[in-house]
C-alpha cells in the first residue's frame, strides 16, 4: 500500500495523532476510495502495516527519515511493513536468494508459500497472496517489471540504512550483531556497503556510530525516548 501510504504522508503533519489519518481516509475519503466500508479497510490495513501513531517510534521515525530522502521512500515503507508482517519478513528471504535479472514468476511464490506453511493455505488464497508479495517487492524495488518481473536491486541510502539499524536496535540487537538483523539484509547490500552507508548516516546525524576496529556502537539519541531506549534493551 504504499501509493496510499504516499499520499496520506504528503497531506498529514508527522505529528498528528491516529485519528487525523483516519478521518481523512474514512471521513474525508483522501484516497479515493468509492464506498466507506472499502476506506474503512483500508485505514485498517494502513494501520496495521504502518501504525500510523507518532508515539510509537517505528512510525515517529519513519516519518523522520521520510523527510530526508526521496527515491528512499518505498524502501522506508517496505522495511517498516516487513517489520510488521510476519508472511512479508518471512518470505522476503527468498527474494534474497534470487540471482539479478532472474525471472520471479507467481508460481514460484505458490511454491515457496507451500514449503513454508503447508496446508496452511487455499489454491485462491496461495495465489493472491503469491500475487500480493510480488507486488510489494515490486514496489520496494527487490524486483522490476510490470509482467515480468525481473530481480534486481532496491536504492537504498543512509536514511534508509539508519532506519533498518533503528528497527534491529529496537529489536533489541546492539553493535556488530545490528548488521545481521532481517532489516538490515533487506536492504541488499554487503556488509562492508552497509558500514559505509551507517558512517554517512551518522555523519548526516541520523544515528551515532563509533568503531575501534572490529567492534562498533551505534545508538540513535535523537530518534528515541529514555523510555523507548529502556524498553529496547529488554526485548534482547
Amino acid at each position: 500500500m504504499l501509493a496510499e501510504a504516499t499520499r496520506l504522508f504528503d497531506q498529514i503533519p508527522a505529528d498528528e495523532p491516529t485519528s487525523a489519518y483516519q478521518n481523512a481516509v474514512v471521513l474525508e475519503n483522501a484516497l479515493g476510495k468509492p464506498t466507506r466500508s472499502t476506506r474503512s479497510r483500508t485505514f485498517q490495513r494502513l494501520k496495521e502495516l504502518y501504525i500510523l501513531d507518532p508515539r510509537r517510534a517505528l512510525f515517529r521515525n519513519l516519518r523522520s527519515f521520510w523527510s530526508k530522502t526521496e527515491l528512499g521512500r518505498p524502501m522506508l515503507a517496505f522495511l517498516l511493513a516487513s517489520a510488521r508482517d510476519s508472511l512479508l519478513e518471512n518470505l522476503t528471504d527468498q527474494i534474497l536468494e534470487i540471482d539479478p535479472d532472474t525471472v520471479v514468476e507467481s508460481n514460484e511464490v505458490v511454491e515457496w508459500l507451500k514449503d513454508r506453511y503447508p496446508s496452511r493455505y487455499s489454491n485462491n488464497t496461495l495465489r493472491s497472496t503469491s500475487l500480493n508479495l510480488l507486488s510489494s517487492w515490486n514496489q520496494a524495488g527487490f524486483l522490476l517489471g510490470k509482467r515480468r518481473k525481473r530481480r534486481t536491486k532496491p536504492f537504498v541510502d543512509p536514511a534508509t540504512a539508519a532506519y533498518a539499524l533503528l528497527i534491529g536496535y529496537l529489536r533489541g540487537l546492539r553493535g556488530s550483531s545490528l548488521f545481521e538483523s532481517s532489516s538490515v539484509r533487506f536492504l541488499d547490500r554487503r556488509r562492508y556497503e552497509i558500514r559505509e552507508l551507517a558512517a554517512q548516516a551518522s555523519k548526516l546525524g541520523l544515528l551515532d556510530l563509533k568503531e575501534a576496529g572490529t567492534v562498533v556502537a551505534i545508538a540513535f539519541p535523537d530518534s528515541l525516548t529514555h523510555a523507548e531506549e529502556i524498553a529496547s534493551r529488554e526485548q534482547n
